[in-house]
């Protein structure tokens, strides 16, 4: 293993310890903080970034795994620092909007129509309005800027769309929702369990998962702060009744 590849190892497994000693025993090269290599578009600072994001609330988790999730957080954060103290590492938020970061997204240059198969005209003539229409295409593309202007102007992040061809109905909160709990699985044996894992070695597609769930997070986040709903409870068992009766009608 290379030394390069030693040190992406210990951020990416929030390792402080084994950064440590690497720092203590082998030469740190810069060239990390610009991109960590084999053709992944991501600076080693970036992969600390994205575990800030999903550790940022250990009081959100289930309660049993708060204490780890804590532990996490901090032993990232130690890692976090040492980049500041040794490197001078600014930690800028990540655009992951203008990013070349892989994760499953729509990309900037799709259409309305590559993103929600059907034209804006014929959406909107089925009653749904342009700006919770242009929200979904902004979340799906994960332009937080764009996102955050069509939330202030009052678009709404619960609106309910099928657009032609869908069997059922979606909203893009719960697109995101749904999106952080498949990522937040594969990520399990890192976070919980504590096994480590080698991103540079046949196993990259955990890095993907990883940028994926912070991109997803920082999504349901910034989507949460314009959620309109007073009783998610009672709105999510309307939602289901919508759902099952997409079911029942739907061609067999």
């Amino acid at each position: 293993m290379t030394t390069n590849d030693k040190y992406i190892n210990a951020v990416f497994n929030f390792d402080v310890k084994k950064f440590n000693k690497l720092l203590e025993t082998e030469s740190f090269d810069i060239s990390l903080l610009t991109n960590i290599g084999d053709g992944i578009p991501c600076p080693i600072q970036w992969i600390t970034q994205f575990w800030e994001i999903i550790f940022e609330h250990p009081e959100n988790w289930e309660e049993d795994c708060r204490e780890i999730i804590a532990e996490n957080k901090q032993r990232n954060l130690e890692i976090k620092q040492l980049l500041i103290e040794r490197f001078n590492v600014d930690f800028k938020p990540i655009d992951f909007y203008n990013s070349d970061l892989w994760f499953d997204r729509h990309e900037r240059d799709d259409t309305f129509e590559d993103v929600l198969y059907e034209s804006r005209d014929s959406m909107i003539a089925k009653g749904y309005r342009a700006i919770d229409l242009d929200l979904f295409v902004a979340v799906s593309k994960y332009d937080f800027k764009e996102t955050e202007r069509l939330l202030e102007l009052g678009a709404n992040p619960v609106c309910i769309i099928k657009s032609e061809g869908d069997i059922i109905p979606y909203y893009c909160m719960d697109s995101i929702g749904t999106e952080c709990s498949y990522l937040n699985i594969e990520l399990q044996d890192i976070i919980i369990d504590r096994v480590q894992r080698n991103p540079m070695k046949g196993d990259s597609v955990i890095l993907i998962y990883l940028a994926g769930l912070a991109a997803n997070e920082s999504m349901y986040s910034l989507l949460s702060k314009y959620d309109p709903r007073e009783d998610v409870e009672d709105w999510l068992k309307q939602y289901d009744e919508i759902l099952e009766q997409c079911f029942q009608n739907r061609p067999t």
